[in-house]
Order: structure tokens, then C-alpha cells, then sequence
């Protein structure tokens, strides 16, 4: 049954769209070492292989920890958790802008498993779910997806921008540190004044508030298809979307590209080409009804356009092309991004049980960080520029992935719809017989 909020559209959910959206990209203090990559590295005075274990130190946690996040944010407010991990995170910035050693980062970015993996990333899924039901699921997530990306751009572009040559230095990268410190503080206050949790709440499921989370939930979740749908799709998502944050070092080896400019293009890619493929691919989801057919279309020709990318002469003669292969292949990529978040809707979980699936699903799709990112950075230790041909293999595996979890969603997705109308058929007769 369609609420009176979907009837009128978004409109008068703009205000905890908007700040739910600014809170994840509070994520930008921990992918730090990823956008401002070689500033990040030299400042921090960090090998490559340090610098994937600063993630691989936030993921030893943070990965077991969705679980819990998941059970936390079935059985607590998801706005008092997703505000404590916002506030905190950028107390935790605020010590980073210090300019610690490896060892102190280390600490910090094992905290933000805390502050983020078990407090965040469930909350706010559950949270943005509650705004809409299954007909709107597509543009939530997408408008959701493109607020957090022109946020996070203009954050980074604009100071990167500012900062100019001193981005290098620990003058300049302090700068860059306290200003998204100070703004995710401010969005951590607008979190806690604009959503109304218990509103959205009771609109989606009275009874979900109520509902006491036991460890039978945790078990039902578990042998739900949908589920290990997320965790699959989730796990190729991430895989992929690794891989791909290291294409601004890879243009500024391979074509020297200038630093300040690597900053800028894996802004750009990170977050700047998702504020239109990401509501793009919502809407046509939610026109079509189903994900399966989005993800088909628009992963296909990004696996293509990688496998061009990857051949091409390692020149600096090259760097435009490279370039703009590299924002279309992240451009048909992030058209289905919002793919991992629609499982939920498409196969009508319980809202009761969105906070337990998610975390289960995220402990698995997430997996990845406990490994990659120092994996990645061995091989570009150890082979230098050709490391990135190992890369390139670990998008396509990602995406491949991510496709095979799509396939699991449309047969269970079918499989519910003939049930349904199996269902809607056998009442009919009832009622005729009697």
C-alpha cells in the first residue's frame, strides 16, 4: 500500500535525505589515503604496503563488526547511531590532522572500525530504506548516492584546488584534514535535529519498534536468500570499486600526471561521475522495476572498456585517452551501484530484519578490506607500474562477481512474483466459490 510520502515524492523528505546522505560521506576521512593518495603517502612518509594496511588495520574490526552493527541498528534508533558515528569519526579527524606516526594511524584507523563499521553503515542503510517503499528505492539510494557525491567533490576539489602546491606538505594536508573534520561535525548536529526516526519508523512497519532482536533473528537472517544476495553483490561492488580508487596513482605513474591533478581526477571518479549515473541508474530501475536488467547493460562495457584501458601505451602521449576510458568505464560502473542496496525492496525483507541482513550481508561484502588494499600494495611494490596489470584483472573478477549476484536476485525475484500471483490467483478462486 503506497504511504501519502510517496504520493507527494520526495519533497518533504529532503531534509534527513540530504543529512542521512552527508553522513556517509563522512567515510571521506577514511578513504583519505585513497583520494589524496600521493599526497597522503608523502606527507605520512608511507610505502604502498603501508598504506593498504591503514585499511586493512579499519577493516580487521569493522568486517566481523557489521554484524553487530546490523543488531545494533535493529535494536537501538539508527538516527542516535548514525549521529555517535558521524561525531566521533570527526573526532577522530581532528587527531589525524596532527600529523601522527604510522603507528598512531594505525590506532586511528582501527578506532574508525568502531566509529564507522559497527555504528554507520547499517544505521543509515536502514534509515534511507525507511524514507520510501520498493517503487522508490532506485531514486532514494541514487539521490542518496549523488548528495554524497557532490558533497565529497566539492570538499575535495575545492580543496585541492586551494591548497595547490602545498597539498604536498603537512601545512597544506592539515588544512584539507581539519576542513572535513569541522563539516562533518556540523552534518553530525543536522542529523540528530532533521531525522525523525520514530516517524519513518512507524510508517514503514508499526510494529518495528517493538520487535526484540534475538539471536533467532540473526539465524533467519541467515538462511535468507537475500542475504548472501547483498553479500555477494556487496562483495563484487567493493572488489571492484578498490580496485578502481587506484586509478589516480596508476595515471600518475604510468602518465605523470601531476599530483594535485591525481587528487582532483580520483575525486572526480570517487564521487563527482556517481552525482548523475548514480540517481541516472536509480530512475531506470525503478521505471523498469527490476535491477537485473540495469546491472546487465551497463557492467558488460565497463569490463570492455577496462580490457582497452589496460593495453593501452603507458605513455604520458596517452594521458587523455587514458583518462577519458577511465570516466567511462566508472561511469557505466556507478549506473548500478545503487544495485547492492535494492535487494531488500525487490524481495520485500522484513523491516524489522533490514538492520540484521545488512550487517550480515556487509560483514561479507566488505571482507575484501581485511586483505586488498595491503595485497594491491605489495604488488605495486614489488612490480612498480606493471602491478597495475594485476589491478586491472581484480575490476573485472569484481565485477564479474558483482553480475553473478544480480543473476541470484532476478531468479529469486521471479520465483517471488509467480508466488505472489500463484497467491493473488488462489484467492480470486476463493472468493468466486464461496
Amino acid at each position: 500500500m503506497e504511504s501519502n510520502s510517496t504520493i507527494r515524492g520526495l519533497k518533504d523528505r529532503i531534509a534527513p535525505l540530504f543529512f542521512l546522505s552527508a553522513a556517509v560521506s563522512i567515510v571521506n576521512i577514511l578513504f583519505l589515503p585513497i583520494i589524496f593518495y600521493v599526497p597522503f603517502q608523502k606527507v605520512f612518509e608511507l610505502t604502498n604496503e603501508q598504506m593498504g594496511t591503514l585499511l586493512a588495520a579499519y577493516a580487521s574490526l569493522a568486517v566481523p563488526g557489521y554484524v553487530v552493527g546490523g543488531w545494533l541498528s535493529d535494536k537501538f534508533s539508527g538516527k542516535t547511531l548514525v549521529t555517535t558515528s558521524v561525531l566521533s569519526t570527526s573526532i577522530l579527524g581532528f587527531w589525524m590532522a596532527t600529523i601522527p606516526s604510522y603507528q598512531t594511524l594505525l590506532i586511528i584507523f582501527f578506532l574508525m572500525s568502531i566509529t564507522l563499521g559497527l555504528f554507520l553503515w547499517s544505521a543509515q542503510i536502514k534509515c534511507l530504506r525507511m524514507l520510501g517503499d520498493n517503487s522508490e528505492q532506485g531514486k532514494i539510494f541514487g539521490f542518496s548516492m549523488a548528495i554524497d557525491g557532490a558533497i565529497s567533490v566539492i570538499l575535495c576539489i575545492g580543496l585541492a584546488y586551494l591548497v595547490g602546491g602545498s597539498i604536498e606538505t603537512v601545512a597544506g594536508f592539515r588544512i584539507i584534514i581539519l576542513t572535513f573534520s569541522i563539516f562533518f561535525t556540523i552534518i553530525g548536529i543536522g542529523i540528530y535535529f532533521f531525522y525523525d526516526y520514530k516517524k519513518y519508523s512507524a510508517k514503514q512497519d508499526p510494529n518495528a519498534l517493538s520487535d526484540r532482536i534475538t539471536l533467532k533473528s540473526l539465524l533467519t537472517a541467515i538462511k535468507m536468500p537475500v542475504t548472501w544476495i547483498i553479500a555477494i553483490i556487496s562483495f563484487g561492488v567493493y572488489v571492484e570499486s578498490t580496485a578502481l580508487s587506484y586509478m589516480s596513482p596508476y595515471l600518475n605513474l604510468a602518465y605523470e600526471m601531476p599530483a594535485a591533478w591525481a587528487a582532483i581526477f580520483a575525486a572526480i571518479v570517487r564521487y563527482g561521475i556517481k552525482i548523475v549515473a548514480a540517481p541516472a541508474g536509480g530512475l531506470i530501475r525503478d521505471k523498469i522495476g527490476r535491477t537485473a536488467p540495469l546491472v546487465y547493460s551497463t557492467v558488460t562495457p565497463a569490463i570492455i572498456i577496462i580490457l582497452v584501458l589496460a593495453f593501452i601505451p603507458r605513455n604520458p602521449d596517452y594521458l587523455v585517452l587514458a583518462i577519458v576510458l577511465a570516466f567511462a568505464a566508472i561511469f557505466f560502473s556507478r549506473l548500478s551501484y545503487t544495485a547492492a542496496n535494492m535487494p531488500l525492496a525487490e524481495l520485500k525483507a522484513p523491516i524489522a530484519l533490514a538492520g540484521t541482513i545488512t550487517g550480515l550481508a556487509l560483514m561479507l561484502g566488505y571482507s575484501s578490506d581485511l586483505f586488498l588494499p595491503t595485497l594491491i600494495g605489495h604488488l605495486l611494490d614489488a612490480h612498480g607500474v606493471n602491478g597495475f596489470n594485476y589491478v586491472f584483472a581484480i575490476m573485472i573478477a569484481g565485477m564479474c562477481i558483482m553480475l553473478s549476484g544480480v543473476f541470484w536476485l532476478n531468479y529469486e525475484g521471479k520465483k517471488l512474483r509467480e508466488s505472489e500471483q500463484a497467491e493473488a490467483l488462489s484467492i480470486e478462486l476463493d472468493k468466486k466459490s464461496s
